[in-house]
């Protein structure tokens, strides 16, 4: 049975985790500080305020050592602090806010949200929204850059690794069709194994779905991959998905495509090995990585290094700052896997008008 935080906040979203998908994945985050918890002890820690209510799942999230939150979903309305709804752009009318909620703080929770999206004028009830770009009220990058810097620890220079992988089902958007295209007809030794371009095995088996679901133990195909192809499908601000963090666990070098800057890799996660197909001379860059292996290794331990002292850098600033508070800068909710939790102390106390005796000083 875990310990639970002094200072616990609870906040329950709409609907059945298992039906969520990415929406689940981007909202309750799975990393270190992060732990699912027995529903039997939710129930013992909360008692009354789950008002007979059972949750599905709950997942406790650690802010600092007294610090936390308590993440609800499924099995009823429960008395908790805030209410996230899961919303899609461009769905109308927004879910409304069920009426003894309204005074409550509400959320609402978008999936890649586009960067033109700033969130008000909301519908009435909601004091803001959750989603991956940073003008959101509260800040969710789906990859952190602690999944980055974890999974950069873990590449290793390995001259056995001689092919090109592309594990992508879809052939848009135009720049990562033609991309794929080019790299297929080339004499590079290509292996596209989705169904984009596919030229090896079965058609779609394994798929992109295949190597996602076996990070923890990838398949030969993806181990001899030296280049993976990690383009996004759409090019918005702070919008980076597990094609990105696939490619550096499966141990390979992410191709990358960015359209006027855009995803600012560099402004979310800094310097890691990558190879950028949106600049001029990339496919010899392809080339001297797939062949020579000297140039491999090399930029696989230029970028390390500028990783390490990027990193450095950020403990001493945080040191100096007196380590992990309550309160997490907006610019800090991607460099550690607490900060998140922290913003909800952070934004969503201020966004609301309700005193929480909790968390403020100015309570009557």
């Amino acid at each position: 049975m875990p310990s639970w935080p002094s200072t616990l906040l609870t906040i329950s979203f709409d609907g059945d985790i298992n039906e969520l998908g990415p929406g689940y994945q981007q909202l309750v985050p799975d990393w270190s500080m992060s732990q699912r918890v027995d529903v039997a002890d939710v129930e013992t820690h909360l008692g009354p305020r789950l008002g007979g209510a059972r949750p599905a799942r709950a997942v406790l999230g650690w802010c600092n050592s007294t610090h936390g939150i308590v993440y609800l979903a499924g099995g009823g309305q429960f008395e908790a602090d805030y209410y996230v709804r899961h919303a899609h752009l461009g769905s109308s009318p927004w879910p409304e806010v069920p009426h003894g909620q309204r005074h409550r703080t509400n959320f609402l929770h978008f999936v890649e949200a586009p960067a033109h999206f700033e969130g008000p004028p909301l519908a009435h009830g909601y004091q803001g929204f959750v989603a991956n770009t940073r003008e959101a009220t509260i800040w969710r990058p789906l990859i952190t850059l602690a999944n980055v810097h974890e999974a950069v620890r873990g590449l290793a220079f390995n001259p056995s690794r001689d092919t090109i992988g592309i594990w992508t089902d879809h052939c848009y958007p135009h720049t990562r069709r033609g991309l794929i295209s080019e790299l297929v007809a080339s004499n590079m030794p290509v292996r596209s194994f989705g169904r984009c371009r596919h030229n090896t095995g079965l058609l779609g088996t394994p798929s992109h779905h295949t190597m996602y679901s076996r990070l923890e133990r990838p398949e030969d195909d993806c181990r001899s991959n030296r280049i993976i192809v990690a383009i996004e499908n759409n090019n918005c601000v702070d919008w980076v998905s597990d094609n990105l963090l696939a490619a550096l666990r499966c141990g390979a070098i992410p191709l990358l495509y960015q359209i006027n800057g855009l995803p600012d890799y560099a402004s979310l996660y800094g310097p890691f090995p990558h190879i950028n197909a949106s600049r001029l001379g990339w496919q010899q860059e392809v080339e001297q990585v797939m062949r020579n292996d000297s140039y491999y290794h090399e930029l696989l331990h230029r970028y390390k290094k500028l990783q390490r002292a990027a990193s450095a850098t950020s403990a001493a600033i945080s040191a100096s700052a007196g380590g992990a508070t309550t309160r997490a800068p907006s610019t800090s909710i991607a460099h550690g896997d607490g900060s998140y939790h922290c913003a909800w102390y952070d934004k969503a106390v201020r966004t609301t008008r309700q005193c929480h005796p909790l968390l403020t000083s100015d309570c009557p």
